[in-house]
């Protein structure tokens, strides 16, 4: 006999960040773009609850010392995308805004996917369209 599936919520446990006490006192962090990747993945188990484990983390300064990063800009990652045929595998944009006297501004930006497990660069592609949008990729693996 067949069980019925259910639905169920599991809530990632995250830490709450630190609050600071005082306006002297300073974030955790070295400048306007530190930032830390953190991997999550759901662990299904028979004999207890389903929970999230940690796969592991990458600080910014990992992301920038990366083999082939060469001269992207050092700001923070935006707009994950786990890739569907390796969960380690996440794809970000990286985004540089240049602004004038005009207040016009040119955007250049660029697709990164990184191994977060094996900490590494596994492509950087460029994007010249002004209507980009990091939602309109789908992120996997083309089998020919």
């Amino acid at each position: 006999m067949a069980e019925n599936p259910k639905l169920r919520y599991v809530p990632l446990l995250l830490l709450a960040p630190r609050t600071r006490h005082r306006s002297s006192d300073r974030p955790d962090m070295h400048s306007s773009f530190a930032f830390n990747v953190t991997t999550w993945t759901l662990v299904l188990r028979m004999e207890e609850p389903m929970a999230w484990v940690k796969d592991g983390v990458l600080d910014c300064d990992e992301v920038w010392q990366l083999p082939n990063y060469g001269c992207l800009p050092r700001v923070a990652l935006e707009y994950p995308m786990v890739s569907s045929d390796d969960p380690g595998v996440v794809c970000f944009t990286v985004c540089e805004y240049h602004h004038s006297i005009d207040e016009a501004h040119d955007e250049k930006v660029w697709m990164v996917q990184i191994n977060t497990r094996s900490k590494a660069l596994l492509s950087v592609v460029r994007s010249d369209n002004e209507d980009y949008s990091a939602g309109d990729l789908l992120l996997a693996k083309l089998h020919w």
